[in-house]
């Protein structure tokens, strides 16, 4: 129930939010409290990726993508995450997520999540990725951000992006993502540790669950 209360807070304050250009960023404001809590005194992993649903949802509805969705009939389905937790939120601790997406192809869009704490520090980055869907199949990213900014073209799509959705293909046994790593479409063999070049693998945790947003 506590994560419903805070999307609608999130929807309500974002009536009164400047709108934000495709490309920008949103910076959603969250509070630690007793249920976010683990048994060890900080905020639950899972949790992270629990606001990062609701900060993406801000993130949607004030570039307006929101609006095109829902006008256009379609609903939003979540691909995948993956998340490096930095630093610990403590009980009542104040912190943000900064939100902006990364690049988009022809299905998915790549998003990037930022917790940071009162003091600026970075608690957790996180990455997802988000598609769209209507009955009679999947809408392009491109045709969504055209109705908002037309032209506007995808920036390129980040090496280390590229080498998540290497390890994600890895992990089903699928080549879903060979067009953006052309030199791995052969190989989708699940990594012996799955851990992503660049990333320390033991902060390293991989949702890949399809799910509403």
């Amino acid at each position: 129930m506590n994560l419903y209360l805070r999307l609608l807070r999130v929807l309500f304050l974002s009536l009164f939010r400047k709108q934000v250009h495709p490309c920008g960023e949103t910076v959603t404001y969250f509070r630690v409290w007793p249920h976010d809590i683990d048994a060890f005194g900080h905020m639950n992993n899972g949790r992270y990726l629990q606001i990062m649903d609701v900060a993406r949802v801000d993130w949607m509805r004030r570039t307006r993508v929101l609006d095109k969705i829902l006008g256009g009939g379609c609903t939003a389905l979540l691909g995948g995450t993956v998340i490096r937790h930095c630093k610990p939120l403590g009980p009542f601790r104040r912190y943000s997520v900064h939100s902006s997406v990364l690049a988009w192809e022809e299905r998915w869009a790549f998003l990037k999540h930022e917790f940071r704490t009162d003091k600026g520090d970075v608690s957790a980055v996180g990455y997802s990725r988000a598609a769209i869907r209507r009955r009679n199949g999947w809408v392009t990213p491109q045709s969504l951000v055209d109705q908002i900014v037309p032209s506007l073209s995808s920036p390129p799509i980040p090496v280390l992006v590229r080498k998540w959705l290497a390890v994600d293909d890895g992990l089903v046994g699928e080549a879903s993502f060979g067009h953006l790593n052309p030199e791995d479409a052969g190989s989708v063999e699940a990594p012996a540790d799955q851990t992503v070049p660049g990333l320390p693998s033991h902060e390293l945790s991989v949702d890949r669950v399809g799910h509403r947003l």
